[in-house]
């Protein structure tokens, strides 16, 4: 997203007038420079580029929002293009703004960190139970396996915690 996002500020700087590229261009230079830094740092588990990231996380959010409004804006105008991008940078947005919870989720801030041992082993899980991640938000949950059915749902999401391809397959095996 970040290379999307500065490929974007240059297309931008390009198409202004002449006497605001070189400003611009080196102000791409820069927040690229910045965002593979973050990244690098980020990729690494590096301690200063936790919340560095989740900024630039929100911050790449509100960009591909004010693009997609841009792009809505041309559609409206008649712009297939602008239309078809819209719905790309909308759909990139949902899947964003879904994964950031991530960033304050206990257990992976921990992994992190490098203390996810100490969380899990400190855990009060019961007899059975161990922990899972939501299919379909990643939400850590403490869940039973062998009492799992169907009918059970994520707390977080709302979303069912088995899968219906695992429910007939498991059918199929009993009978």
């Amino acid at each position: 997203m970040t290379l999307l996002f500065f490929f974007l500020l240059f297309t931008f700087t390009v198409s202004y007038s002449s006497s605001l590229i070189p400003p611009m261009s080196i102000l791409t230079v820069v927040m690229l420079a910045g965002g593979i830094t973050i990244y690098y740092g980020f990729s690494r588990r590096k301690i200063w580029a936790f919340r560095l990231a989740s900024v630039q996380w929100v911050f790449l959010i509100i960009v591909c929002g004010f693009i997609a409004t841009l792009d809505i804006m041309a559609a409206v105008k008649g712009n297939f293009m602008s239309g078809l991008m819209a719905l790309l940078l909308i759909f990139i947005i949902v899947g964003m703004v879904r994964r950031f919870s991530t960033f304050s989720n206990p257990i992976f801030v921990a992994w992190y960190l490098g203390n996810a041992n100490q969380i899990i082993a400190s855990g009060d899980l019961q007899e059975g139970e161990m922990l899972a991640a939501c299919r379909h938000c990643l939400s850590i949950l403490a869940v039973k396996p062998l009492e799992l059915s169907q009918s059970d749902n994520c707390p977080n999401c709302g979303e069912g915690l088995v899968s219906p391809e695992l429910v007939e397959k498991l059918a199929l095996e009993e009978e």
